[in-house]
């Protein structure tokens, strides 16, 4: 499903954090790998496997894993309160918990009565406008077809550095932040993002990194822009840098003003959510608002004024 499209990458550097780098053949086998450890749990294609590992290397290989493997994936908030965690496992009832322990897969496989997930899909959940998070729902190939149709309408190159920023069990830190990259054969360099002080040394990790792009909220564009940057260290990394993504929320015209008075680096904005995935996407620093649709994608108002968005990439249902 997708160890086929990024295998062609080889010796390509797949993901890099401080402690190691691997390449695309390297993640490729540790996938395949994991995919066998899993067949000897002996659960069924399409049962739903609930991966609690912490953003690293370990979680992109989990959730390829599930997905390659022919299973359903449920990526779960390392840092969820155990009451919030213990409600969505009750009510999502996975058959396979995968976690990390000692830097070695660890399975814990429940007993209790499963749902039948008679298709393979993809659930994350998110609380959007509801009080208790909602499950969506994607199948993989359909997360797989609509990264690769922003990849095209965006132009995004080959041995390219990615820095990946948001959470991994997020839809922007899965969707935007690993599939996109991946299948464009770059780097994902992963950012240490798990206290704000490491943010007071953003900019050195762009530089040190030579990073080409990265996805960001408009909340973490305010973080970075406050940071102090020497004209030097600006330039060289003007140098590498060619635009920041920016989504998830509204990116404010004065944040905006202010951002690019300091830095002058292009902020393409995108627009996307939870249920239809990417939409559009600024091509041009002078576009106006989140841009260009994808193709595939129609946009028309109704009698209010309403937008409504027709889109191949919808989701497939709230579980």
């Amino acid at each position: 499903m997708i160890l086929n499209q990024i295998a062609k990458f080889k010796n390509n550097f797949a993901i890099s954090n401080k402690s190691e780098q691997i390449t695309y053949f390297g993640l490729v086998r540790s996938v395949k790998n994991l995919i066998k450890k899993i067949k000897n749990t002996n659960i069924k294609s399409k049962d739903l496997i609930a991966v609690e590992i912490e953003d690293s290397h370990f979680f992109i290989i989990a959730a390829l894993a599930c997905i390659e493997g022919g299973y359903s994936f449920l990526p779960i908030n390392f840092k969820m309160t155990h009451f919030e965690k213990k409600k969505i496992l009750e009510f999502s009832k996975p058959k396979l918990i995968l976690k990390i322990k000692n830097k070695i897969f660890n399975f814990k496989k429940l007993k209790n009565k499963s749902h039948n997930y008679n298709k393979q899909i993809c659930i994350f959940f998110t609380s959007g406008t509801t009080t208790f998070p909602k499950g969506v729902c994607h199948t993989p190939q359909n997360l797989i077809a609509n990264a690769k149709k922003f990849n095209q309408t965006i132009k995004i190159k080959q041995n390219q550095n990615f820095l990946h920023l948001f959470p991994m069990y997020y839809m922007a830190g899965f969707l935007n932040s690993i599939i996109c990259p991946l299948l464009a054969g770059n780097k994902i360099v992963i950012f240490n993002k798990s206290s704000l002080s490491n943010y007071i040394y953003f900019w050195e990790e762009i530089a040190k990194n030579h990073i080409n792009y990265f996805w960001a909220s408009p909340s973490i564009i305010n973080i970075i822009q406050i940071q102090k940057i020497s004209s030097n260290l600006l330039n060289d990394i003007k140098k590498k840098l060619n635009f920041i993504l920016v989504g998830t929320a509204p990116f404010h015209e004065q944040l905006k003003k202010k951002f690019k008075k300091k830095f002058d680096i292009k902020c393409l904005e995108s627009y996307g959510s939870s249920e239809m995935l990417l939409v559009s996407t600024n091509l041009k620093n002078k576009s106006f608002g989140s841009g260009k649709i994808l193709n595939g994608i129609k946009i028309k108002k109704d009698k209010k004024k309403n937008l409504l968005i027709s889109s191949p990439f919808k989701f497939y249902g709230y579980l």
